[in-house]
């Protein structure tokens, strides 16, 4: 194998596996979670945002300016003449509901980010108190070793120690 082909891909570990799957379940439950309005919402969203549906709606504006236009060009009356009050109207409809779409959408989707939030703290305090506990069990092994000097290792205590949430929060001040 050359050193500019990728290496394949080698067996994945437990634990990066069973996290993955947790994530899956996490966001497949979330979709299980969703209402037909939320998935249509979501749906539409999506749509608006497409850049197919940008370019067929400045086309849209594009043709309906144009339109008017040549009509009055030709000598007669448009359908809506400058200043263009009904695509204005039309304009600021579509701004609101997908205004309000955009909004029930990213209400949605800040639920499953509260998730994921709340996933990472978790973990993080879990691996704190982990990392607590090695750190003991290293300091004992260090001080019931007969070859090394003993010694004060003030440092080590203290992180020998998991963090406390709440101290943690007061530390970090009110926002």
């Amino acid at each position: 194998m050359s050193d500019t082909e990728p290496t394949p891909p080698g067996p994945v570990p437990d634990h990066v596996e069973d996290a993955g799957q947790a994530i899956a379940q996490l966001h497949e439950v979330h979709h299980q979670r969703a209402t037909a309005a939320d998935r249509v919402f979501a749906r539409i969203t999506a749509t608006l945002g497409s850049s197919r549906f940008i370019a067929a709606f400045a086309a849209m504006v594009v043709i309906w300016i144009g339109g008017n236009a040549a009509a009055q060009w030709a000598g007669r009356p448009g359908l809506d003449p400058a200043p263009f009050n009904l695509l204005q109207a039309a304009a600021s409809l579509m701004a609101v509901f997908a205004t309000l779409l955009i909004l029930a959408t990213q209400r949605r989707e800040d639920q499953i980010a509260t998730q994921r939030e709340r996933l990472a703290l978790h973990l993080a305090m879990l691996n704190d108190r982990k990392l607590a506990k090695l750190i003991s069990l290293m300091e004992e092994m260090r001080r019931d070793d007969p070859t090394r000097r003993d010694r004060l290792d003030l440092e080590a205590e203290a992180m020998a120690e998991p963090a406390s949430p709440r101290v943690v929060l007061n530390a970090m001040g009110d926002p």
